[in-house]
């Protein structure tokens, strides 16, 4: 299942769930939770700050970007795309 949102409420955890899976049927099931990935690199940066071991090219520039022509305000120089 997919955890949709979190919120603290009272000082209990409430998990909304996406729904799609209907294994949770009771009060009291318990669950295991796990931090998931969607494999974006400013995801890895942003909330695992483990961009050293992300294993992806965030750098290397898609087809879009191939297909354009330098211009005065995109040089395309070459700079990093991501930081």
């Amino acid at each position: 299942m997919r955890i949709l949102r979190h919120e603290k409420l009272d000082g209990t955890d409430v998990l909304y769930l996406d729904g799609t899976n209907h294994t949770l049927s009771e009060i009291g099931d318990q669950l295991r939770i796990t931090f998931g990935c969607d494999k974006e690199f400013a995801t890895c940066r942003e909330k695992f700050a483990n961009q050293l071991n992300f294993q992806g090219f965030p750098h290397i520039p898609g087809e879009a970007f191939i297909l354009k022509y330098p211009s005065a305000d995109n040089p395309l120089d070459g700079g990093v795309l991501v930081n």
